[in-house]
């Protein structure tokens, strides 16, 4: 009985990392860490995120002319402190994006999808009223 609750554990486990979220891990300079670079360098910016991080995310932030960009691996609250951290930033502009797919946190496409969802979500309040 041990034996086939360990086989079940083991299996489990390989199942989990096989399948586990990959997110591009980049910190840096906007350059750095743009879309062209990490995709050109996938095996040195990538990761399989650990068991629990199942959002990628990508966090620009830029103060007194000096732009950093930060991409890793995360989970929904992670990704929600981060956003209200840049919401309460007074001097100086921060925009983060979460994803939840395969690199879906190279650059542009995260804005593209931030940008969509602020449109999408004042549209359907706008449906709403």
């Amino acid at each position: 009985m041990k034996g086939l609750v360990l086989s079940i554990f083991v299996f489990c486990a390989v199942l989990a990392t096989a399948h586990s979220l990959k997110c591009y891990v980049c910190l840096g300079t906007e350059d750095d860490c743009s879309k062209k670079k990490l995709e050109a360098n996938k095996d040195s910016k990538s990761k399989d995120c650990p068991p629990g991080m199942n959002e990628c995310m990508r966090v620009w932030a830029k103060k007194d002319g000096n732009t950093a960009v930060a991409n890793s691996c995360s989970n929904s609250l992670g990704c929600d402190a981060a956003k209200k951290v840049c919401d309460d930033l007074k001097d100086g502009e921060c925009v983060v994006g979460c994803c939840d797919s395969d690199y879906c946190n190279a650059g542009s496409s995260v804005s593209v999808s931030v940008i969509l969802m602020t449109v999408s979500s004042a549209l359907g309040l706008a449906l709403l009223k």
